[in-house]
């Protein structure tokens, strides 16, 4: 909103300071380097798919009947669109680069190695909409070999993550040796025992488990993990961990339900 004092002054001062700066900016911008929107060696790749494309819409038009004299054949009115054919073949003839090239490239870093690790880790996680979808396609589905039965709302999911993380804490508070480890069958077909922390980690998440309140506590790691994972997807082994918690779980709570199902009396005619 423009400030009225002493008249029109301030209107006038501020036009003239606007167009001031428009000036400059279009001057910035004609020095400003341009560049190819995509790389020589990239770009001829591209033309070269979209060429075969443009040949195949060809033989497409040689089949239909429409008289050679009503179609539009002027290339001007196609340098849009073949424009668009050749971003589109862009996208068919690049990949991602592999972690070894990254690795070359960056001459082995450890700046490298990190982008690389980090890379992985989130390539491996388990977004979190296919977990929880109100709308799945298929009621169940399977990752990484285990079946999971995709929940309708993000509450049934909260319910089961809050039951799972208060599990953890439990066992971490009572010291249990088998949190924190993973079964798995060697090159020999030998079952060991992979455990992830030691006894001064184990300490470390005793004591955390038993804390209740502040930003340290229990409950508030939960939550944070909790959001952590929606936005960024659950790591593969907490995944495992979670529906192997779930199934243990549903398999209680049926078992429950069949316990506390009344028993027909002899005699009687169930109805």
């Amino acid at each position: 909103m423009t400030r009225r004092a002493g008249g029109n002054f301030f209107q006038k001062k501020d036009f003239m300071k606007q167009t001031s700066q428009n000036n400059e900016n279009e001057s910035r911008e004609a020095s400003w380097p341009n560049v190819l929107r995509i790389a020589s060696d990239e770009f001829q790749q591209g033309l070269a798919v979209a060429d075969l494309a443009v040949k195949l819409c060809k033989l497409r038009l040689a089949q239909l009947s429409i008289p050679l004299e009503k179609q539009n054949l002027d290339p001007q009115n196609y340098l849009a669109e073949a424009w668009k054919l050749i971003e589109a073949a862009h996208k068919h003839v690049i990949r991602p680069q592999g972690d070894v090239e990254y690795m070359v490239q960056h001459e082995g870093t450890k700046e490298a190695l990190a982008q690389v690790l980090y890379r992985r880790d989130a390539l491996s996680r388990i977004p979190f909409q296919e977990l929880c979808n109100p709308m799945p396609k298929n009621d169940q589905i399977e990752i990484n070999g285990i079946q999971w039965v995709v929940y309708r709302s993000e509450r049934g999911f909260t319910d089961l993550f809050w039951d799972y993380w208060r599990d953890i804490g439990e066992k971490w508070n009572r010291g249990d040796q088998k949190i924190g480890t993973v079964q798995e069958v060697d090159t020999k077909g030998n079952q060991r025992t992979l455990n992830f922390y030691s006894d001064k980690e184990r300490k470390r998440m005793r004591f955390r488990a038993r804390l209740k309140r502040g930003r340290r506590g229990w409950p508030r790691r939960g939550k944070d993990l909790l959001n952590y994972w929606k936005q960024n997807g659950l790591p593969p082994a907490d995944f495992s961990a979670l529906a192997e918690f779930r199934k243990a779980r549903d398999n209680r709570i049926a078992n429950l339900q069949k316990k506390q199902k009344p028993k027909t009396r002899r005699g009687s005619v169930e109805r």
